[in-house]
């Protein structure tokens, strides 16, 4: 299921747009505009970025999306008429796609462009500016889009038409036919019951049984404009044709940006939208999203009703159960926030396959740090990596679904995170304090895979025999190309760094971390007290050191 993008290149008034939803449609992928994206997230148009930055600026903020959404698979993308310009945007683009130029005569693109005043590098007083401006920019361009061009399409025929001829010469491999998959897990928390329907390509049709349950007077959706493009403008169009009006807030799905000022933001938003205490918010996208939308919804008028639709596998595995919801501080991640219950979770597949590499390895992080959990589901993995990895969508559905079962059955026991739920931290004390000192340029599956392993060497510092379980846990890990080491990591860090935020932990006690040891694979504790100089034990976790085995590993809690 994991296939190249095709991306559509082209002069103004090629057909790049209408061309690029045309095939999304006949194949059944997502489609993303460029242009539109770049809109979105300046929250500005295009002539009004070049009149207030120059064309420089704009070309920066467009390389720096093309190289985000060249990661994306499994998508269609109409790039901008001057996107290939950029050897690192072609660079990029080429690595993960197929690019298609569309190349209709002169005659047809003036035809198309005569009307059209929103082209800044067309901006003319009359048809023949236009024109000479339209030919300077097709032999400025020509070489550079041939060049860069895997497939040349005349896109002088009407859009189906290219769009089929596009399909007719692209070696694409039958789509796999998956039968209807949905389940539905029911949460018994202490504050609330709610749905998590797992499934693929449920998501129209879960999200529309549900609104016509319920009755609300706005409904918002706060997610990313990457998100938004593949995901959020399609279903807003076909809420907003069955009645319902659907607003749209956009936020930074960054790390870095999970903070009280974006926060602020969403705050400002709603107050402008007239969300009130009736309303409904709905956060389409990541872990990061679903965190601070809920801890937007839990703090809005003191609390309104959210729905959780997580895109990411991590989000999916991890995020979408428990109703933590939260923001960074400076001090640490996720140091202000909440424990709030969305009212539904819809947990779609079919998302999954335009994720990039390194965001779907990410997941497996927390994937595999719950199966280590669970046990049974650890064999499974081991068993089925290879088509984990290909993504096939029936073994993603397993793992999801397993994932967020075992996850609900701890969440019913322990809603806040006192007791038992603390298991699942497992690999994270370690793992967000990398994060911090990293200044969250290590990402959370890195962060959480390489914090797992400290784990395991934890705990056979304290004793346990775990060396075969750790060799096959670092297997794993390695396999879906996740950091088993703090040397592996992207950047360095600070060992005294770590033990700063390892003692800030959320989880200390009286300033003495709480750690989560694995004894076995399908066996963690929670263990409160550690032996002898925890500075030192550390630092020998820290430092990939066998270290002598403590005879006392101290009081533990499960």
């Amino acid at each position: 299921m994991v296939e190249k993008n095709v991306v559509l290149s082209g002069l103004s008034g090629s057909g790049k747009t209408t061309v690029g939803r045309m095939l999304a449609k006949k194949l059944n992928r997502p489609f993303l505009d460029l242009d539109i994206l770049i809109e979105e997230t300046e929250r500005m148009t295009i002539p009004e970025i070049f009149q207030k930055f120059g064309e420089e600026k704009f070309r920066e903020i467009e390389s720096k999306l093309t190289i985000k959404v060249a990661e994306l698979k499994n998508s269609v993308i109409a790039l901008g008429g001057g996107t290939l310009m950029r050897p690192q945007n072609r660079e990029s683009l080429k690595k993960c796609g197929t690019v298609v130029f569309l190349n209709p005569p002169l005659d047809t693109l003036l035809k198309r462009l005569q009307g059209d005043d929103t082209r800044p590098l067309l901006k003319a007083e009359d048809i023949k500016e236009k024109k000479e401006k339209l030919i300077r920019l097709y032999y400025e361009r020509i070489n550079t889009y041939l060049g860069g061009a895997d497939l040349v399409v005349d896109g002088d025929e009407n859009p189906e038409k290219i769009a089929e001829k596009i399909i007719s010469k692209l070696s694409l491999p039958k789509e796999k036919r998956t039968s209807s998959i949905k389940k539905e897990i029911a949460v018994k928390s202490e504050s609330k019951i709610y749905r998590v329907v797992v499934g693929f390509k449920i998501l129209q049709e879960a999200l529309a049984d549900y609104l016509k349950e319920n009755r609300f007077s706005g409904i918002v959706l706060v997610t990313s404009p990457v998100i938004n493009q593949l995901f959020g403008s399609p279903l807003r169009e076909v809420f907003i044709e069955k009645g319902f009006d659907i607003k749209t807030v956009f936020i930074e799905d960054e790390e870095e940006k999970k903070d009280i000022n974006t926060l602020s933001k969403i705050y400002d938003e709603f107050i402008k939208l007239g969300v009130d205490r009736s309303s409904l918010v709905i956060a389409l996208g990541g872990g990061i999203t679903g965190d601070v939308a809920g801890f937007a919804a839990a703090t809005y008028m003191r609390g309104i009703k959210w729905v959780y639709v997580p895109t990411t596998l991590l989000a999916q595995v991890d995020a979408s159960v428990g109703g933590k919801v939260a923001v960074n501080h400076r001090e640490g991640k996720n140091l202000i926030g909440a424990f709030y219950q969305p009212d539904l979770v819809i947990t779609d597949i079919n998302h999954l396959f335009t994720l990039p590499d390194k965001i779907f390895g990410d997941g497996m992080a927390e994937v595999i740090k719950t199966a280590i959990l669970q046990g049974e589901l650890f064999k499974y993995i081991e068993e089925n990596a290879i088509k984990i990895k290909e993504r096939d969508p029936e073994t993603l559905f397993n793992i999801v679904y397993e994932c967020i079962k075992f996850k609900k059955e701890i969440v019913e026991k322990d809603e806040r995170d006192e007791g038992k739920r603390m298991i699942l931290n497992l690999g994270h004390t370690f793992g967000h304090a990398l994060e911090a000192a990293s200044g969250y340029k290590v990402s959370h599956g890195q962060a959480v895979s390489a914090g797992t392993v400290m784990a395991f060497k934890l705990s056979i510092l304290l004793g346990n025999n775990l060396q075969k379980d750790l060799e096959r846990v670092k297997e794993l890990f390695t396999f879906f190309n996740l950091p088993v080491s703090i040397k592996e990591l992207p950047v360095q860090i600070n060992e005294e760094e770590i033990l700063n935020f390892l003692l800030r932990d959320k989880k200390a006690v009286a300033g003495r971390p709480r750690f989560i040891v694995p004894y076995n694979i399908g066996d963690v504790r929670v263990v409160e007290k550690l032996s002898g100089d925890l500075k030192i034990l550390l630092k020998n976790v820290i430092d990939e050191k066998e270290g002598k085995r403590d005879e006392n590993p101290g009081d533990s809690r499960t």
